[in-house]
C-alpha cells in the first residue's frame, strides 16, 4: 500500500528543465498540452510471507 498526495501540476508552473527527465518515447509524443502528474509519497505498507512492515516517510 502506499499513501501519499497527488497533484495535477500545470506545465508553465513549471521550468523548462522538467522535459529533461522525459525518455526518448515520451519526447516523441510531442503534446501541446500535456498532463502532469505529481506524487508525494507519505507513507508505505509491504506485506510480505505473512509479515507486514510499515514505514512512515513523513519528515
Amino acid at each position: 500500500m502506499l499513501k501519499g498526495r497527488f497533484l495535477i501540476v500545470n506545465p508553465q508552473e513549471l521550468d523548462s528543465s522538467w522535459t529533461d527527465y522525459l525518455n526518448g518515447f515520451q519526447k516523441s509524443l510531442n503534446y501541446i498540452d500535456p498532463a502532469i502528474l505529481r506524487f508525494t509519497s507519505l507513507a508505505v505498507k509491504v506485506r510480505e510471507s505473512g509479515k507486514v512492515s510499515y514505514s512512515d516517510l513523513q519528515d
